[in-house]
């Protein structure tokens, strides 16, 4: 089957050489597949008005496309110029008015009007074009630039703005193709390197593409684009050795750009190195001390080696939550919502509504949730949507992009929706919107799934958990409130179409298989020591290791040295990079169980195993991320698989694998027994759910 790229690329050749029915075939099958694509709604858009069909067809393509990715000025732009054509100007007013809230270049209302003349403007056809396409009218520009380069076939700057066009436009073969007639004339333009490199990117060349970014950062080293071009490259290859000398060479000619330091902190938190990536973080922070984005990394890397409670995380939390209030000003203290709600109103912040452990463990919830008890708003902080997106997207009553909004206009529009309980779903994680929660746009919030420790930010009332994962003991290490649910924090959605769970691997092979899943950063020095005394007290014995880092040689290698030096054998050690979800399940049926991570165990990975019949043995710590094994095998009911010290891990690791006939029998009746835990059953989640959210309402 054609790969998304694959179907969008074939439908925009077919349509930029004028076989617009073929082009519209295969951007409906795009969308049968994926209903929330933006280019394909887009480009469908233009093609009914191409066609002659009109803005009846053209208007819900747009609008899609816009609601979808509200970062991307084109389609935002296509939409106010259809709505206009239709004679809507109030409805024109308004996306025009919210494109300019999210921080895009776009020009006043007025000259978005459709054209009426070819006159050549009064500063000549290039200038003309080159506003035009900076302002984001982009098929204006690109027949601006023509009519230019129609006047004067050699104006090169006239070939590059053509190019950058085309680019926008996305169509990136062309654009190449424009960009070399650039360069045949201008090698050294790093412009136009770059444009082209960014071109041979989409096109899936990155070769030549990574051949182009150096060539421009040689030519011009504190060339930004350049930097983040060959940057991007590298990680997606898992290239790290090269990744990390890239950032430090830029270091070493700029040591003040404070981005650089954040992308190398990013990068040794992937490979594992997190005392180096926290030199990095407070470099940036020595920088640019007002910079939430590295304040929330620190906190979040502490969870990798925290091992109990730490009064320095909690003050460092509130230190966060007390700058994240410097930059809202003028919090709400009313609302818009009713008092006594039918339904309450739930808001859900995150930028992980999409194929994601956030995901995967929400959409039970909103699927099963009582639609006059509940009623959800959507708050993605991510543009990126797909096939979890479309059915997470089914349960909810608005999807309200705040991409590219600033804090105070996310706030508002949180606030104007009349929101009654708004749940922050990532604390300190990725794409987290944390201070526009200092706004307090609704009248109680709470902290929810996506992390595991306090935020920090006193807005934030309450913290949704569970008495494993928060025992009382644990409650003054938050800032917010704790409410109990009764069973589980958490309730894992079962993954559609999942292979059925695979025999026990250790009686035909003769030996056990160990497993692990989890990421570089959390398999830690201590973790590997435990390993080493496993498997030397289990002869014969294997561990797989499977994660993102291992699947490049760069991985391999340091994860091998690291081995070597807890005395683990890599002989028998087998390394694996990551696979699509469907494989990854079936791979589950490769090890016998899994040997959790400490002090940060696994989430969607115990829960994938559980389901496949796979157990894992993990360790019950003193933080509520250290807990969290514990707490869903304690709701899986498999409470025999929970250690409570790092020799009672390993004494419980022997004894099951000594076990081979018990590790059998569980295998084959696992998938049932945990069907009706609390930690699958969705509907019984959901009751739980309601009742702690009209708690909270009521508790304000």
């Amino acid at each position: 089957m054609a790969s998304l790229y694959e179907l969008l690329h074939e439908a925009a050749t077919h349509h930029q050489a004028g076989r617009l029915a073929a082009a519209a075939t295969l951007y409906r099958s795009v969308l049968a597949a994926h209903p929330y694509n933006s280019d394909a709604h887009h480009n469908l858009g233009v093609l009914a008005m191409q066609e002659g069909r009109g803005l009846d067809d053209a208007l819900p393509h747009f609008k899609q496309a816009w609601e979808n990715d509200p970062s991307h000025p084109q389609y935002g732009l296509s939409y106010v110029k259809a709505l206009t054509l239709a004679n809507r100007p109030a409805d024109a007013r308004v996306v025009h008015a919210d494109g300019l809230r999210r921080g895009l270049a776009w020009p006043p209302l007025a000259a978005m009007q459709p054209a009426r003349s070819i006159v050549e403007p009064p500063e000549g056809w290039r200038l003309h074009a080159s506003r035009l396409l900076d302002t984001g009218l982009l098929l204006e520009a690109l027949d601006g630039f023509s009519r230019a380069l129609g006047q004067r076939a050699d104006d090169v700057e006239a070939q590059l703005g053509l190019a950058r066009t085309l680019a926008a436009l996305s169509r990136h073969e062309e654009a190449a193709r424009a960009f070399r007639e650039v360069l045949a004339v201008r090698p050294e333009w790093t412009a136009a390197l770059v444009g082209h490199a960014r071109a041979l990117v989409a096109l899936g060349r990155t070769p030549e593409a990574e051949a182009s970014y150096r060539r421009a950062l040689a030519l011009e080293p504190s060339n930004a684009d350049a930097y983040s071009g060959i940057g991007v490259i590298l990680l997606e290859a898992r290239r790290f050795a090269e990744a990390e000398a890239l950032c430090r060479s830029v270091l070493a000619r700029a040591p003040w750009r404070f981005d650089v330091h954040h992308d190398l902190g990013t990068l040794l938190t992937q490979v594992g190195r997190i005392e180096e990536a926290r030199v990095c973080y407070r470099e940036v922070l020595a920088l640019r001390p007002d910079h939430l984005e590295a304040r929330s990394c620190m906190l979040f890397l502490e969870h990798y080696t925290a091992t109990r409670p730490s009064a320095a995380l909690l003050e460092q939390s509130r230190a966060y939550g007390t700058l994240a209030r410097t930059h809202a000003p003028g919090p709400y203290r009313a609302w818009s919502c009713t008092a006594h709600p039918g339904p309450l109103r739930v808001g859900l912040v995150s930028g992980d509504l999409r194929e994601h452990p956030v995901g995967f463990f929400i959409e039970g919830l909103v699927a099963h949730a009582d639609p006059a008890r509940i009623e959800w708003i959507a708050y993605p902080t991510l543009a990126h949507t797909d096939e979890l997106s479309g059915r997470l997207r089914k349960h909810m009553r608005g999807w309200r992009s705040l991409v590219g909004l600033p804090d105070a206009q996310a706030a508002q529009r949180i606030h104007d929706d009349g929101v009654h309980v708004l749940l922050d779903l990532a604390g300190h994680t990725m794409h987290n919107r944390l201070p526009v929660f200092a706004w307090k746009p609704a009248p109680v919030a709470a902290s929810w799934l996506g992390y595991f420790a306090t935020t920090g930010v006193a807005e934030i009332d309450y913290v949704l958990a569970d008495r494993v994962s928060i025992p009382e003991s644990l409650a003054p290490q938050f800032t917010e409130r704790v409410l109990y649910l009764p069973d589980t924090r958490l309730c894992f959605t079962a993954p559609e179409n999942a292979p059925e769970p695979r025999p026990l691997p250790a009686p035909e092979r003769g030996h056990v298989t160990f497993g692990c899943f989890q990421s570089h950063p959390k398999i830690t020095e201590e973790v590997l020591a435990a390993w080493s005394r496993i498997l030397a007290a289990c002869p014969g014995s294997r561990l797989r290791v499977q994660n993102a880092s291992l699947a490049g040689a760069d991985g391999v290698r340091a994860f091998h040295e690291r081995l070597a030096r807890a005395g683990i054998a890599g002989a028998r050690v087998d390394l694996h990079g990551v696979s699509l979800r469907d494989r990854y399940l079936a791979e589950c049926g490769e090890v016998d169980f899994l040997l959790d991570t400490f002090p940060y165990p696994g989430g969607t990975t115990t829960c994938e195993a559980l389901w496949m019949g796979v157990p894992t043995l993990t360790l019950e710590g003193e933080t509520m991320i250290a807990r969290q094994g514990a707490s869903l095998l304690a709701a899986a009911g498999l409470g025999g698989w929970i250690a409570r010290t790092a020799d009672e891990y390993v004494a419980l690791a022997i004894e099951r694998a000594r076990d081979v006939a018990g590790l059998a029998a569980l295998r084959l009746e696992l998938r049932e027994r945990v069907r009706v835990s609390a930690l699958f059953d969705a509907p019984r989640f959901a009751r739980a759910m309601e009742g702690v959210l009209f708690e909270a309402w009521n508790g304000r």
